[in-house]
């Protein structure tokens, strides 16, 4: 299953769509998407993954995002804070 956010990062939408990046105190800009995880599936994995042609997607390495979770009872409220490169894309979370 894949489940499809809306975040593009992408310098002509900047002020149209949802994932727009935003810059921190320090000048550093950050592209940011929720999503939810269901506390009772057992055996999921959750894989962020980014396109710049929304045909060939792969991994991201999240060791330089900052990865926020919050408890809401029966799921778990994931958002992701991934540093804006300077270079378009797409991002999804693909599900295992």
């Amino acid at each position: 299953m894949v489940v499809n956010c809306i975040a593009v990062l992408s310098s002509n939408f900047f002020e149209r769509l949802p994932g727009t990046p935003f810059e921190d105190g320090s000048g550093q800009q950050y592209v940011s998407f929720s999503y939810s995880e269901n506390k009772s599936a057992v055996g999921v994995t959750y894989i962020v993954e980014r396109s710049t042609d929304l045909k060939t997607w792969g991994p991201i390495d999240l060791s330089s995002a900052s990865v926020n979770r919050l408890d809401r009872d029966s799921f778990t409220e994931v958002t992701i804070f991934i540093p804006a490169s300077g270079v378009n894309g797409f991002f999804r979370v693909r599900i295992e």
